[in-house]
């Protein structure tokens, strides 16, 4: 999608993503992820590496940390950061960082200083439909 198309997605999350298993025959064998929402997609200049944007656009808590520090910033390391915070919350059943309470504050707080918890035990039970 980046190289590709030079396309960023900017909200990568759990419910944006088909969990496929694929045994058609096909030489594209085996269970795979895939992107299923593109309305917030955004074209990048394919030759700029100093292409920044702004805004918080996407799921708040799958935003990277320069989301809520910087005025500005690159997007595509914010689509990898939301695609690791995905795999994180798909494997452990959770989302790697929250707050005590429902502030905003404590979440940004929660994600910049924060550490996820590596403890966790990998979440076995998934939803059938």
């Amino acid at each position: 999608m980046h190289d590709v198309a030079n396309v960023v997605n900017r909200d990568i999350k759990p419910d944006n993503m088909l969990f496929l298993s694929q045994t058609d025959g096909t030489d594209r064998k085996g269970d795979r992820a895939q992107i299923a929402d593109f309305t917030t997609t955004l074209k990048v200049p394919k030759d700029d590496s100093e292409f920044k944007v702004s805004g918080d656009m996407g799921t708040f808590t799958f935003l990277a940390p320069e989301v809520h520090l910087k005025p500005a910033f690159k997007p595509k390391p914010l689509d990898v950061w939301a695609l690791g915070v995905s795999i994180y919350t798909v494997v452990f059943g959770r989302v790697p960082f929250f707050a005590s309470s429902d502030s905003k504050l404590d979440l940004i707080n929660a994600i910049t200083e924060g550490e996820p918890d590596y403890t966790l035990k990998i979440a076995y039970s998934h939803p059938t439909d």
